[in-house]
C-alpha cells in the first residue's frame, strides 16, 4: 500500500525531469517532521487531554517557527492588523484546534491509520485546484489520485478483509 500510494504521489507532483531541487529535500524534511508529529502524538494520546497535547503542539510549533524566523529572514519592522489577524487565526484556530482534533482521533486510531488520512491531503488539494480555480487535471494526475485513493482503502480495509478470510486459530469445534 505504501508504494501505491508513493507512486500516487509522484504521479501527482514529479514532472518529467526527476531531479531533486531544494524544495523537494524541503518537503522531504518537511514529511519526516509530520511522521515524527503523528509518531508521538500516538504515543501520548492515549494518556493526556486532547486539550493540553494539541495546545503544547501548537506552542511548541510557534517556539521552532518563531527561531526559525528570526534566525533564517528578515522580520517586517511592523505588521498590518490585516496580516495580524490572518497570523492569529492561522496560529490558533487552524493549527491549535486541528491539532487538538488529531489528538482527540488518535486516542481512537493507530499512528499508521492517521497517516493514512494525511495521504488523502494531496488529493483534495489536486481536487480542490480543480474545482475552484479551474486547474486542468492531466490524465496523470488523475491516476496519481487514484492510486493513493485505492491505497489508503485498501490498507484499512485489507486489515479487516484478512482478519475475515481467516480461518479460527485454537478454537473447539461445537
Amino acid at each position: 500500500m505504501d508504494l501505491l500510494a508513493i507512486i500516487g504521489l509522484a504521479l501527482i507532483s514529479l514532472t518529467d525531469s526527476v531531479a531533486i531541487g531544494r524544495g523537494d529535500l524541503l518537503v522531504l524534511a518537511s514529511s519526516v517532521g509530520f511522521a515524527l508529529q503523528i509518531v508521538l502524538t500516538g504515543a501520548f494520546a492515549r494518556g493526556t487531554d486532547p486539550r493540553v497535547l494539541g495546545t503544547m503542539q501548537s506552542v511548541g510549533a510557534l517556539a521552532v517557527c518563531a527561531v526559525a524566523a528570526v534566525s533564517f529572514d528578515r522580520l517586517p519592522a511592523s505588521l498590518s492588523p490585516g496580516v495580524g489577524a490572518i497570523i492569529l487565526q492561522q496560529g490558533t484556530i487552524n493549527l491549535g484546534l486541528v491539532w487538538v482534533l488529531q489528538s482527540w482521533a488518535q486516542q481512537h486510531a493507530s499512528a499508521t491509520r492517521t497517516a493514512l488520512v494525511y495521504t488523502m491531503e494531496p488529493v483534495f488539494a489536486l481536487a480542490f485546484a480543480w474545482w475552484w480555480l479551474g486547474e486542468t487535471l492531466t490524465p496523470r494526475a488523475a491516476a496519481g489520485a487514484l492510486a493513493i485513493l485505492v491505497a489508503m482503502i485498501v490498507a484499512s480495509v485489507g486489515p479487516l478483509l484478512r482478519r475475515s478470510l481467516r480461518p479460527d486459530r485454537g478454537r473447539i469445534p461445537a
